[in-house]
């Protein structure tokens, strides 16, 4: 399913135009959608001071390869690589698919080093979880010998061994925003608002 804003904006703006309320997950979309913004950039500039802190001085970052979701995937790639920049630090940047397979894994380990100076940050938790499982499957140490981080915090990630650093919503209360769209089902004239749920650092054992 393409995220709100990879859409087309004649479908967008029709979205917008619908007779009934949408509330759409995304940072920006055209006036008449109300939005639960979610505002990744802080928690990955939190990251990788957390990183920098570790004594990280290289950085692998994961993106997805996917044809979906193209802008977000840009702008995510954008904030690491001037968050990375920051600190002095140039991002290797790998691309893999939702669901990695065996010969992506080994493309990313192969050529991650594994001398405890080196953090791996994937777009998504469901790409960092099989490249740590990797990890302790080849006998690297996480986090001593490298560092493993995904985005999205999703419950997966807590229960991994080690636990999962992560960037994400830490705990969900749409609540608000639930209450606007409802709102404007029964008022048509209440207009369309942002209700903003911002990223987290979420720091566990693997970082």
């Amino acid at each position: 399913m393409l995220g709100l804003e990879d859409m087309p904006e004649q479908i967008t703006a029709r979205l917008a135009a619908l007779p009934v309320p949408v509330l759409a997950f995304a940072n920006e979309a055209p006036p008449g959608i109300s939005l639960v913004r979610q505002r990744e950039q802080g928690a990955i500039v939190e990251l990788f001071a957390h990183l920098a802190d570790r004594g990280v001085t290289r950085i692998h970052y994961v993106a997805e390869a996917s044809h979906l979701h193209r802008k977000v995937r840009v702008r995510r790639t954008g904030w690491v690589t001037q968050a990375a920049a920051a600190h002095g630090l140039d991002p290797v940047l790998h691309r893999m698919t939702p669901l990695p397979t065996p010969d992506e894994i080994d493309s990313v380990m192969s050529a991650v080093p594994t001398d405890g100076t080196t953090a791996l940050v994937c777009a998504s938790d469901r790409t960092a979880i099989p490249l740590l499982w990797a990890s302790l499957a080849r006998g690297i140490s996480v986090p001593g010998a490298l560092r493993v981080s995904g985005m999205g915090n999703i419950t997966e990630g807590e229960v991994s061994a080690p636990t999962l650093t992560t960037l994400g919503v830490r705990s969900p209360d749409y609540r608000s925003a639930i209450g606007h769209l409802l709102d404007r089902v029964e008022e048509p004239g209440i207009a369309p608002t942002a209700v903003d749920v911002p990223w987290q650092l979420v720091v566990r054992a693997s970082t």
